[in-house]
């Protein structure tokens, strides 16, 4: 049986993910789709990127064969879909070559080297999306601080801008270049700052007139640290206009651009989208912002400034709480689409935005008008979970969605139509069936509010061993979206329950907000009172081998928090990089703000008192170590710059000195969310063969 379900397991999770796909062209009757999807390959234990195109017209859809493209790191469509950039990377065994490339159909247009001025291409969307400038060596052993997670490494990201001149330039209305350049070349864009700025930028767009480019800029804190940008919507960031000059001489290898901050000191601003040109002349500019400090994720700001404007308008404000049952909670997301716009005015012009969220136990497609800031739901449907890719910038949008018993498929609407899925993957008889037999349920939690469990089952059972997952964050959500490992672990015979606490995004900022200063009693509480009322309701038993808790980062503090608090409840714990003990980790970590500023404390340098420390080691989970009895299996990267592995380390040794069991394992290469190819599947297998050790059916 447990051979069965890891090969289940693994079906599940080869399956293709949409990861980009961008309108080529579209009218009324046909559009042509660029898609890219990534696919786990368990033989060679790697995630391959996998592209291929959709023509779809009002009664067919044609999807060429898949195609890898191993070499190309980053491949984007010309605002028009004529063309494609490509950052291409090529191994030639002992180093490695950089190119830029474009497209125009199958025909390579222009390319240029770039080794020796870019040590490495970094493609991330959510953060510094540049590379690094190469630096000589009286400056290398220099202390930089970097990124942090997923980022370790990147310190100096600059912006460069690809000049070249197509051969039908007159032509052309989406070409960015000089009128004097010729050949293809490269130009470090350096915006001119005051010599104390620690600005460093990344995710430029420019405007469309070609003499500007909006940015979003990174800044230290006063105690010279860049807090890590991944997953952290809270940390100093703004956004600068920055002018471009009329000419670029060809032989110039940098220039000098004068840079506008837009955006106020007390908000993180990030993601700024620039629409095309009115009829009227002039353009918007749009961006996502959050107050700096406080809670790392929370209600979102979406911010517009015309450019015939200079002070920017807020499209839709942070929402306290929702005024009724299912009315719009706020905004919640980390970035908009690439291309985001719509234009359904009555000339045709840019009148909307669209924007991936959060709403209740739900992620959602939103519309925003760019002028009255009114939202709509595009996506009603509670089955799913949805996610936004882009838009042709009229009135196509292009989508993903998936739920608990169907994996991802791609969706395209056109304003005021409905949804059409277009590409789905193909599944055996035998896992369908499987998928068929899948039940899960949305509960509210009583006198928990606005705690909400998301549970998964093999419809019919009762009473059955249930696994409870707290997530991380603390401030994300669980959503009804496909789920590999939660999947094939209810078909282990487990009810999954997963838990949306008190501090989940979705409900309004004020339940964001009620966690600060609270974390370790009032999530914990709501996570053991989940798990009551599904015993009240009879899905779950309490007893030897019927409770079992599992989560990671700070699902993995919630779940050493609940074993240590309810020692005779839980029966076995499995924890991925875990934050064991606040106190310390503040100190080592690439957000050391976390542990003060989730905590009710404030955040400044980084040095803490001994009154901090303790108070911050009596709300962590150590502060219960001596009444731990439930095994624990750690799974640990050696890489994780989030919650380093000391944490789980120091746990590991606090629990075998205690006579408890406990096992770790630690795998190589691998960051704070463990999501090499190999490391999630020895995972999901090591957490599947320990419960099953203590489990009682």
């Amino acid at each position: 049986m447990a051979r069965q379900i890891s090969k289940l397991y693994r079906e599940l999770a080869e399956l293709p993910v949409y990861t980009s796909a961008y309108f080529l062209g579209s009218s009324s009757s046909i559009s042509n789709i660029r898609v890219t999807t990534s696919v786990r390959d368990h033989l060679r234990k790697v995630k391959r990127i996998v592209n291929k195109y959709i023509v779809s017209t009002e009664t067919d859809v044609i999807v060429t064969p898949s195609h890898e493209d191993p070499e190309a790191l980053a491949t984007v469509p010309s605002p028009s879909g004529t063309r494609l950039g490509v950052l291409r990377e090529i191994s030639d065994g002992s180093s490695k070559k950089r190119f830029v490339e474009v497209w125009q159909g199958n025909r390579l247009e222009a390319a240029k080297e770039v080794t020796k001025t870019h040590e490495e291409f970094h493609i991330n969307p959510k953060t510094p999306d540049v590379p690094d400038t190469a630096e000589d060596d009286s400056k290398k052993f220099r202390y930089l601080p970097d990124f942090g997670e997923r980022l370790s490494g990147k310190k100096c990201p600059a912006l460069y801008m690809f000049r070249w001149r197509p051969e039908n330039y007159e032509e052309e209305t989406d070409i960015t270049l000089s009128e004097q350049a010729q050949d293809p070349s490269i130009v470090a864009l350096k915006p001119a700052l005051p010599e104390e700025s620690t600005f460093v930028f990344g995710q430029a767009s420019f405007s469309p007139d070609d003499k500007h480019i909006f940015a979003t800029g990174y800044e230290e804190t006063p105690d010279g640290r860049r807090l890590g940008p991944v997953g952290c919507w809270n940390h100093p960031s703004a956004i600068f206009k920055l002018d471009l000059p009329d000419v670029i001489p060809d032989a110039a290898e940098s220039v000098e651009l004068e840079a506008e901050r837009l955006t106020p000191p007390t908000l993180a601003c990030r993601s700024p989208r620039v629409t095309p040109a009115f009829r009227r002349g002039g353009y918007t500019t749009v961006w996502l912002a959050n107050p700096i400090g406080g809670a790392h994720a929370s209600a979102t700001s979406l911010y517009a400034l015309g450019s015939d404007e200079s002070v920017p308008k807020v499209l839709v404000d942070s929402v306290s709480e929702a005024s009724k049952d299912d009315s719009f909670p706020g905004l919640y997301t980390d970035q908009l689409p690439a291309r985001p716009f719509l234009s359904l005015g009555v000339f045709g012009e840019t009148s909307h935005v669209v924007a991936p969220s959060i709403w209740g136990s739900s992620a959602v497609i939103l519309r925003i008008s760019l002028q009255s800031g009114a939202v709509v739901n595009l996506t009603p449907s509670s089955k799913h979970a949805w996610n936004v890719l882009g838009t042709d910038g009229k009135n196509g949008i292009l989508g993903v969605r998936s739920s608990l018993k169907s994996p991802p498929e791609l969706a395209v609407a056109y304003v005021p139509e409905s949804w059409r899925v277009i590409d789905k993957p193909e599944l055996t008889d035998s896992t369908r069936e499987k998928l068929n037999g899948i039940e899960s349920t949305l509960l509210d939690i009583p006198d928990h509010f606005p705690t909400q469990v998301i549970t998964v089952q093999v419809a019919g059972k009762g009473g059955l061993p249930t696994i409870s997952i707290p997530h991380g964050g603390p401030h994300g959500t669980f959503i009804p979206e496909f789920n590999p490992s939660a999947l094939a672990m209810a078909l282990e015979g487990y009810l999954i329950n997963l838990i949306n606490y008190t501090g989940s995004l979705g409900f309004g900022q004020k339940y964001v907000d009620a966690l600060i200063g609270r974390a370790g009693e009032l999530d914990v509480n709501d996570c053991y009172g989940s798990i009551q009322h599904l015993i009240e309701l009879g899905l779950s038993q309490e007893g030897p081998g019927k409770q079992f808790v599992q989560g990671g980062s700070h699902g993995g503090f919630l779940s050493a928090h609940l074993i240590g608090q309810h020692p005779d409840f839980f029966s076995a714990s499995v924890m991925r990089n875990p934050v064991i003990a606040v106190g310390e980790i503040a100190s080592v970590s690439d957000i050391p703000d976390w542990a003060f500023l989730e905590f009710g404390t404030a955040f400044g340098p980084t040095t803490t008192t001994t009154e901090i420390f303790d108070a911050l080691q009596k709300a962590s989970p150590i502060a219960h170590i001596d009444s731990t009895q439930a095994p624990v299996l750690l799974l640990v990267g050696d890489g994780d710059r989030r919650v380093p592995n000391s944490q789980a380390r120091n746990y590991f040794h606090a629990l075998k000195g205690r006579g408890r069991e406990v096992e770790m394992l630690v795998f190589p290469g691998n960051g704070h969310s463990l999501d090499t190819v190999e490391a999630e599947l020895v995972g999901w297998e090591s957490a599947r063969n320990w419960f099953e050790r203590f489990v009682e059916r």
